[in-house]
């Protein structure tokens, strides 16, 4: 079976999606992966996977937008690909639109996010590009086989707007981690000391929250670079937001063993009752999960 992978750069989908690589490659399938070159090619290929270079631009710029539709079906054609495998929404779009052009049979997209576009922001510009990503939305979501959801949220805000159908939509347990891999416990002692150190991000260094011309708000690297675990206390003063980092411990670093499962005990006892063993879906919420 030959499958196409479409996934917008190269390093997250080697270091959060090599186990759906590695899997498929163990089942004997052909693996194409089609991804702007970059960061991680090199592992991915490494693997025995096909790589074809496809540039792709984030943001919506019709004659780019066009111009990736049209690579995208002839490299569909030329290869004939049994499954396509897309990831994200501009490449769930355009990628399941070009797919069924091209003649793909089945075409899998996996939505790992809402997007920009869900954002409250007020500006003309995102306002006309929301208007068309959920055109298009609609569009791909009657041509699509199935939506693979890596969280309920998504998953019901797409039946909400009519972007799918309930019977594509399939809510998978992971988006293809290795928590292995991404073990706490793994770290290097000093590691994450270190990483804020070379971020600049000291405990009593407020970073400033600014918003570009368009409304968006701008994060800066440091932050999105901090690690995992990092913790950050939000402030205001007037219209200005601060983010504070909070010392750099995660709750596994600082708690004995006994106090964690108390913790966790008492972290259960809140949960709504529900009959049955399952977790309910309170549980699931991203903001009872980071709390």
């Amino acid at each position: 079976m030959r499958i196409g992978i479409v996934f917008p750069e190269a390093f997250s989908l080697w270091r959060f999606h090599r186990g759906l690589l590695e899997e498929l490659l163990g089942h004997g399938c052909e693996v194409y992966v089609l991804c702007p070159p970059g960061e991680c090619m090199d592992q991915i290929k490494s693997l025995g996977v096909v790589f074809l270079p496809v540039e792709m631009y984030r943001f919506l710029n019709p004659l780019k937008d066009l111009r990736f539709i049209l690579r995208l079906y002839r490299l569909f054609r030329r290869y004939r690909f049994d499954i396509v495998h897309t990831f994200t929404i501009k490449q769930n779009i355009y990628g399941t639109l070009a797919a069924r052009i091209a003649g793909v049979r089945t075409v899998l997209s996996s939505v790992l996010g809402a997007g920009f576009f869900n954002t409250p922001v007020a500006s003309l510009q995102v306002r006309v590009a929301r208007f068309m990503i959920h055109v298009l939305l609609r569009i791909s979501g009657r041509l699509v086989t199935r939506v693979w959801f890596v969280n309920p949220d998504d998953l019901q805000f797409f039946l909400r707007k009519g972007y799918v159908s309930p019977e594509k939509c399939v809510l998978v347990r992971s988006g293809g981690v290795s928590v292995t891999e991404y073990d706490p416990a793994t770290v290097p002692a000093g590691q994450r000391e270190r990483t804020w150190q070379e971020r600049a991000l000291a405990p009593d260094e407020p970073t400033v929250l600014e918003t570009n011309e368009s409304g968006e708000l701008q994060i800066p690297a440091g932050v999105l670079d901090a690690g995992p675990h990092a913790r950050f206390r939000l402030e205001h003063e007037g219209k200005t937001l601060r983010l504070v980092p909070e010392a750099p411990h995660a709750l596994w670093e600082t708690l004995a063993p006994e106090e964690r499962a108390r913790t966790f005990r008492d972290w259960v006892a809140r949960l709504p009752k529900r009959r049955g063993p399952a977790i309910p879906g309170e549980a699931l919420r991203r903001e009872n999960l980071y709390d």
